[in-house]
């Protein structure tokens, strides 16, 4: 018996040892230039949680989140012209304390106007990001089907859009 409490407290000990005290969102970006600014904003880009410098194509956010929270990595191509949705890159990424990790070519990032994600941009995150990514590629899914059906609706009755 003391043997199994032993084995229930040493359990519990190491699974509190486990657990991490807040996130960490570390990325990998190829063929970003040098010096380039990434933000950890809300979808609307609106609130600015965290900035930093890419140097040689890695940057690191460090947090805690009372609940996850989604979040997006935002890049302005063009500091200038921040309101051109295909010169935002804008990635989401549900936030939670755990490491979240993304890799991706700058090429390959997703800008506010993309509908897909590119198979090249990879994000493991924790088990609330890996759900909303599997929603978002039903939902992706789904949505093309959509847009099929209504283009095939206007050609069957020869539907003039504009």
């Amino acid at each position: 018996m003391r043997i199994f409490v032993l084995i229930i407290c040493l359990l519990t000990a190491l699974a509190g040892q486990a657990q991490t005290n807040g996130f960490v969102l570390k990325g990998k970006i190829s063929g970003v230039k040098e010096g380039q600014w990434v933000y950890l904003t809300d979808m609307d880009q609106q609130v600015v949680y965290d900035s930093i410098v890419i140097k040689n194509g890695i940057f690191e956010f460090q947090g805690i989140v009372k609940l996850p929270e989604l979040r997006c990595l935002t890049i302005y191509k063009n500091l200038q012209n921040q309101e051109a949705w295909n010169g935002i890159i804008a990635l989401p990424i549900f936030v939670e304390n755990t490491l979240v990790t993304v890799e991706a070519p700058y090429e390959k990032m997703p800008t506010k106007g993309d509908s897909q994600l590119s198979t090249e941009v990879k994000v493991k995150g924790g088990p609330i990001h890996e759900q909303y990514a599997l929603y978002m590629k039903g939902y992706l899914e789904l949505y093309q089907q959509y847009c099929d059906l209504i283009f095939q609706i206007f050609l069957l009755f020869d539907l003039n859009y504009y």
